[in-house]
């Protein structure tokens, strides 16, 4: 994916800028990729067989280029499991939170061990795979998801709603009517890889990691494969130098935090 998102030691933004305007991360598209051996039932080390592909596009399994690698959130469900999620997306608390809506689950921005954590005790890849399920229900997919228009000048983006799109089918809007807000709006937390394995052990479900960074996306769709592609809306980032004196993020976020990427 070339440069990082945000620098490590101060959390400023590498890229800034609107690539549709000459350069930078805004409006950038890229396909998001869980970082596990195809097949596997969970995204453990496993002698070689586990993560694979962490930087993209390295090793002979690689993915290429534009595609960025993430892993699943552990998925907190007291005090408040999470709630407002559709039938759809009803398999696992990790399908609920990317369906619905996560107010437990902490996000702590620079801090070690401050809440955030990694999932590997399963696989969410595949075409039939968690993440795919859910963020189909999450965009209407099926129905027909909202719809990112990058050729919008001035900035900022314009979003046109799909036919699946609940104002839609409720006859509040026609479909492809001008809209503000959207369900395939998310925001992906960003890890720093540096400070842990990329190989995480054998025995270990569920890893620690610190957030350096968030990014806030569209999603446009979820391929063959399972894989949201994505289009980046904006960046923010924190220094991985933090206290616990730090404000968290957490799922009363007014953008719901799905997954998580590695820095």
């Amino acid at each position: 994916m070339g440069a990082p998102f945000v620098a490590l030691a101060d959390g400023s933004i590498q890229t800034p800028g609107i690539q549709q305007s000459g350069s930078g991360v805004i409006g950038e598209s890229f396909t998001l990729t869980a970082d596990c051996k195809t097949g596997s039932p969970n995204c453990k080390w496993g002698g070689g067989l586990g993560l694979l592909d962490n930087p993209p596009g390295w090793g002979p399994t690689g993915q290429g280029a534009n595609t960025l690698d993430y892993l699943p959130a552990l998925i907190q469900v007291t005090p408040v499991a999470p709630v407002a999620v559709p039938r759809c997306a009803k398999g696992s608390a990790y399908q609920e939170d990317v369906g619905g809506c996560d107010q437990s689950t902490v996000y702590a921005c620079g801090i070690v061990g401050g809440g955030a954590q990694v999932d590997m005790s399963f696989n969410p890849g595949k075409s039939g795979g968690e993440t795919s399920i859910a963020t189909q229900c999450l965009i209407h997919q099926a129905g027909g998801q909202d719809v990112l228009d990058t050729t919008t000048n001035p900035f900022p983006f314009q979003i046109d709603a799909g036919a699946g799109n609940s104002m839609v089918t409720a006859g509040g809007i026609p479909a492809n009517s001008v809209i503000t807000s959207s369900s395939s709006i998310v925001t992906v937390p960003i890890y720093d890889d540096t400070q842990a394995p990329v190989q995480f052990p054998l025995n270990v479900n569920q890893a620690p990691v610190t957030i350096v960074g968030f990014l806030q996306v569209f999603i446009n769709f979820v391929d063959a494969n399972g894989n949201p592609n994505v289009t980046v809306l904006n960046v923010a980032g924190c220094s991985n130098t933090a206290t616990d004196s730090t404000p968290t993020l957490s799922g009363t976020s007014p953008v719901p935090i799905r997954l998580i990427t590695p820095q």
